[in-house]
């Protein structure tokens, strides 16, 4: 295991399309193009960067992951545990309005110690409380070992981008590192998908090219490594996300509906 620093979260894309829609989506999902990846080359990627670093949590986004068509193979070809301390599966939990689960969902959620459920508007203004109780209690069932979680206020944080440089040494979310499959950790979605932003500026654009941006990690060191992760590339320069919040705009269910979940859950939400 690696000595170096810890980080916090890793990101690794099953796939990069998504079925819903959200506005602002920091991952541009509704603009990228369907991509499906082949988890055989993120193994090399996690086996180099485990000699770097250590993640606290490794997370399995998309997109919406569970439109990969085999991810209970994907997830189980991951050696996610020589690098991090817990893998987590996020979901749209759009397959929660489709009975009976299908194999493949049964089979991803019962590979991964937690599962976290995003209450999108889209999913919220297709079922009540009650019914999104029955039907998490019914993926405890399934998998009574998981950890569910539920996002209630789903809230994206709508990526602004500036002209002007404004130099910054922090994010105003918080890391979000994304391993490439070409072989490369990108410091963030917002740098990692540029090209699909309509509102991106051109300097924003440039900038996320530079290589200052991306590591590459089969051709890296545990120094080279310290030195990019501790250094910030112009591009997060230009970068406005977590300056303000910007809401959806579509139904949320009540704090007291929320409550209720929680209770059917046995759970803090």
């Amino acid at each position: 295991m690696a000595t170096g620093r810890r980080i916090p979260i890793l990101d690794i894309h099953a796939v990069d399309h998504c079925n819903f829609h959200c506005t602002g989506c920091n991952h541009a999902s509704p603009r990228t193009s369907r991509k499906v990846h082949d988890a055989k080359l993120y193994i090399p990627l996690i086996e180099k960067l485990a000699e770097f670093t250590h993640i606290d949590c490794i997370c399995i986004v998309g997109g919406e992951p569970t439109l990969h068509p085999d991810l209970s193979g994907f997830l189980a070809a991951l050696p996610w545990q020589r690098l991090a301390d817990r893998i987590r599966l996020y979901t749209n939990g759009h397959w929660l309005l489709e009975k009976p689960y299908s194999d493949t969902i049964v089979a991803a959620i019962r590979l991964v110690p937690e599962l976290c459920i995003s209450l999108h508007p889209e999913l919220v203004r297709k079922m009540t409380p009650i019914q999104m109780a029955e039907r998490l209690l019914e993926v405890r069932q399934m998998a009574p070992l998981v950890r569910v979680d539920v996002a209630p206020m789903m809230t994206f944080k709508v990526p602004r981008f500036s002209h002007v440089s404004e130099p910054r040494t922090n994010c105003g979310a918080h890391v979000c590192l994304q391993l490439e499959p070409t072989g490369y950790l990108c410091r963030c979605p917002q740098i990692r998908f540029a090209a699909n932003f309509v509102d991106a500026t051109k300097e924003f654009l440039e900038a996320a090219t530079w290589t200052e941006t991306r590591f590459h990690i089969l051709s890296g060191t545990p120094e080279t490594f310290s030195l990019w992760y501790h250094s910030w590339p112009c591009a997060c320069s230009y970068c406005r996300y977590g300056s303000s919040n910007a809401p959806h705009t579509g139904a949320y269910w009540s704090i007291s509906d929320i409550q209720l979940i929680a209770k059917v859950l046995d759970s803090n939400i």
